[in-house]
């Protein structure tokens, strides 16, 4: 149980929202013996899950940048929806970094990474995205 004693308590409430989002989203997305299967299919592209998870969010974070100029939400989806969601996808690639180093998935696991990717790395790997037309 977490001490809601120290901190806002707005902070502890959002922790459950996002909880009970990523639970009800991760139903529609993923199959109950895998809750990270959707993420893991970006092995099919050739693609690494913990890559995919970070098109994700610059996707999100394109979005955030969008709506906070102003843009019209034309999809009912408000800047506090997509930070929610930016939110869920970050702590879904923690997940896949802490898998990854505790080998949970033998052969299935995403490639080596340490607990912080480089910046260098991580521009590398979105300009490879890029290059490849995604």
């Amino acid at each position: 149980m977490l001490d809601r004693t120290k901190g806002h308590p707005l902070f502890y409430d959002l922790l459950e929202e996002m909880a009970d989002l990523h639970g009800r989203k991760n139903s529609n997305y993923a199959n109950p013996e895998d809750p990270l299967s959707n993420l893991r299919r970006c092995r099919v592209l050739g693609i690494n899950p913990l890559l995919g998870v970070l098109v994700r969010l610059q996707d999100k974070w394109s979005r955030i940048e969008n709506l906070a100029r102003g843009a019209p939400d034309e999809v009912g989806e408000s800047l506090e929806d997509t930070l929610m969601d930016n939110a869920v996808y970050s702590l879904l690639a923690i997940i896949l970094m802490r898998e990854e180093r505790n080998n949970k998935h033998g052969e299935d696991s995403t490639e080596a990474v340490n607990d912080e990717i480089p910046e260098g790395q991580i521009k590398q790997l979105l300009a490879g995205i890029r290059d490849r037309g995604y």
